[in-house]
């Protein structure tokens, strides 16, 4: 038995592959989509796995910071190729520090650059 929470919002930015392909490495946009998922067997005192409000409001604070931005520039990112892989590990990191992880299990980011092309990280956080 476990439970699982969720969200997601969708939002524009660019990036760049420094190493990819000629035209991967001139700057240009995609259209993303970004889902949270959190897991866990209990819940917190407060009856919650995680507040649904907070991970939302996580959720908005991240993509308000990344619109109409590059992701080259997370600071999570930093030395690292802003690939969808180490992008939706950067972004996991950026809404951990929001969560009240008592309850969590797992929290696994997804990211979608388009339609049909994805990646998620998964941390396990030991409970």
């Amino acid at each position: 038995m476990s439970y699982s929470v969720s969200a997601f919002r969708r939002f524009r930015a660019m990036h760049w592959m420094p190493m990819g392909k000629e035209e991967e490495r001139a700057p240009h946009e995609h259209d993303y989509r970004i889902e949270v998922r959190a897991e866990g067997r209990s819940l917190s005192r407060d009856g919650f796995l995680v507040d649904i409000d907070v991970l939302k409001g996580g959720l908005d604070d991240l993509v308000e910071g990344l619109s109409g931005k590059s992701v080259n520039e997370l600071p999570e990112l930093r030395g690292l190729p802003p690939s969808l892989e180490n992008f939706a590990a950067a972004a996991r990191t950026a809404l951990l520090r929001r969560l009240n992880t008592e309850a969590l299990e797992s929290i696994t980011v997804t990211l979608w650059e388009s339609e049909d092309a994805s990646a998620s990280y998964t941390e396990r956080l030991g409970r």
